[in-house]
């Protein structure tokens, strides 16, 4: 008899499932509230959660938000209903499934059920959250990131490192973490409180799942917003950090987190499921950090600056090889507010591996020279400088040394040759006998030799490489005005200053001027036809001009050569003097 029972009742449960699900189907979102509510389907209700949750789940998604809002109501009110009603274990990991759909709207109304499911079962929450987090992760690395094109003006420098806040993509990442956040804080609440429901044993296990899946939360895609204290976003990633600085009290404590391998993985987002931590999401939380002097201010600990340094480096390193311009931009201002906490001319050169250091090198001269963004170039060439600094003078000469192979841009080894003249002007200045150990006597003609090598000079290294060869003489004049005394050491080594760096550039003008003059002169004698001439050192052919806009072309061309002649004979003459004043040193003593 009781089989029968069983039976009818197992009838009237499926009919029931297949009515609801009917009803949604033919979309009449009413008949089926009116029937889940209905008194008399109580108990076939409370015995099909399990198969309802993937019904209702088929319509709690965008295009049913935005086109059938009634249907998509109806599917939510049912789950809703089943995390508050059934049992949570046998409810929670198919929701957990529903929520992997990857669809934004769905994800979002899954995990606000999920957070009930979770609450009802507080026994089993500490090991069982660890599902949820991996779903929330997975869902963030799987996000679309904003591009370019959703800036907020694309002629303005540095347009592509703020997006519009009405950008879809932007409007997702804040709503999605809006939600997660709300997820986690009655969990968080809960491991505050002396009265925590979870039991001792799951407690680390239950903490430390909720603190790394927070950590990860700041990574991607929250990290490509932009994340100052006066933007829209700012206030989800202070609520990120509030929560994480309930389980880390001393920011400087994750620091044993970062990975130092120097690794650049491509695609970092890839690893934040598998591992613990990420030098992406770990990036953002010590930008957020040191970008907040109020939450600077409650830091105890006091780690080695080397170790700080090296570990922002390896943090600036991968956030500089996305290539991606707000990490990079997050990156540099990491890098360059930790500068500030290292004392001057501490690092020791040998302290780090020398693969680390030209790997970052490498990745901060590239952004230097070649991205994109000025605002980005601009910070890289700000922390040069700093950067360099740090290091005892043994390792800002072997930095110096080595950084003309990093790129052979002429601006770039323009740029180098004044931080060598900066370390020349401090040792002279300083008489810090350490430094002028090694920006003296034949290191720093070894130095000059790197980067002053202007034998065999053509017109169109005038051109290509202007910032350069100035920077080359001005250095040259430098040191020839500022050392009377021959402090630097460089008199046995002057004899060779003209041939090899005065003659070469003034015999180079020489050529180029006559060029262009010529050039010129033929635009005058014939200026309807156009005309080919090698001005930068290959067969040009002059674009579409008038006669008057070639001579134009020619003019700045030559008024940048007579700026470098002019140099040129300055030096020359301060190296006449130089020798005369030496000779009446050499003479009086």
């Amino acid at each position: 008899m009781a089989t029968q029972q069983d039976e009818g009742f197992e009838e009237r449960r499926s009919a029931f499932v297949q009515e609801i699900e009917g009803y949604l189907m033919g979309e009449e979102p009413q008949k089926a509230f009116e029937t889940i509510h209905d008194l008399k389907n109580y108990e076939a209700f409370n015995a099909s959660g399990y198969e309802l949750i993937p019904i209702a789940g088929k319509y709690v998604t965008r295009k049913f938000k935005d086109e059938k809002p009634a249907l998509f109501r109806c599917a939510v009110q049912m789950l809703d209903r089943i995390s508050r009603e059934f049992s949570p274990q046998e409810t929670y990991l198919e929701l957990l499934e529903q929520a992997e759909d990857g669809d934004d709207v769905k994800f979002c109304t899954m995990l606000d059920i999920i957070k009930y499911c979770l609450l009802r079962m507080p026994n089993q929450r500490g090991k069982s959250i660890s599902w949820a987090c991996d779903t929330i992760v997975r869902h963030l690395c799987n996000m679309d990131t904003p591009k370019s094109k959703d800036t907020d003006d694309d002629d303005d420098d540095g347009a592509s490192l703020l997006f519009k806040k009405n950008c879809e993509v932007v409007r997702d990442i804040s709503m999605v973490l809006e939600i997660i956040i709300a997820f986690f804080q009655p969990f968080v609440q809960d491991l505050q409180d002396t009265n925590c429901e979870v039991p001792a044993d799951h407690k680390r296990e239950y903490r430390d799942d909720i603190m790394k899946s927070l950590l990860k939360c700041l990574g991607r895609p929250l990290i490509h917003l932009n994340l100052s204290k006066d933007s829209d976003y700012f206030g989800l990633a202070s609520s990120i950090l509030d929560m994480v600085g309930v389980f880390v009290r001393d920011p400087f404590e994750l620091l044993p987190q970062v990975d130092l391998s120097f690794g650049c993985v491509e695609q970092l987002e890839c690893d934040a499921i598998s591992t613990d931590f990420t030098n992406v999401s770990l990036g953002c939380y010590f930008y957020l950090i040191f970008d907040d002097e109020d939450r600077l201010q409650n830091i105890s600990h006091v780690h080695s600056p080397k170790y700080l340094f090296e570990c922002v480096m390896a943090l600036a390193f991968d956030l500089l090889g996305t290539n991606e311009a707000p990490l990079i931009l997050k990156a540099l201002k990491l890098f360059h507010a930790v500068l500030g906490r290292i004392p001057s001319k501490t690092v020791e050169f040998n302290s780090i591996k020398d693969t680390v250091m030209s790997k970052f090198l490498e990745m901060l001269t590239r952004t230097m020279v070649y991205n994109e963004e000025k605002e980005l170039r601009q910070l890289s060439v700000q922390i040069y400088p700093r950067f360099l600094g740090k290091f005892t003078p043994e390792g800002q000469y072997i930095v110096l040394y080595n950084a003309n192979q990093l790129s052979s841009d002429p601006g770039f080894i323009g740029f180098c040759l004044t931080l060598v003249k900066d370390q020349v002007k401090e040792a002279l200045d300083t008489k810090d006998q350490v430094s002028l150990r090694y920006f003296s006597g034949k290191r720093l003609i070894d130095l000059m030799s790197r980067y002053c090598r202007i034998n065999g000079l053509i017109e169109a290294d005038l051109q290509s490489h202007t910032d350069q060869i100035m920077s080359c003489l001005n250095l040259i004049r430098y040191i020839l005005i500022r050392d009377k005394n021959n402090e630097a050491d460089l008199w046995p080594f002057m004899a060779s200053i003209d041939e090899l760096y005065i003659e070469p550039v003034k015999n180079a003008c020489l050529f180029a001027r006559g060029m262009y003059e010529d050039c010129k002169a033929n635009l005058h004698q014939s200026p309807d036809r156009r005309i080919q001439v090698d001005v930068v050192g290959f067969e040009e052919l002059l674009p579409e001009m008038t006669p008057e806009e070639q001579i134009r072309h020619m003019n700045e061309k030559l008024t940048k050569v007579d700026m470098i002649d002019y140099l040129a004979s300055r030096v020359s003459e301060c190296l006449v003097e130089y020798k005369q004043n030496y000779q009446m040193l050499v003479q009086s003593s």
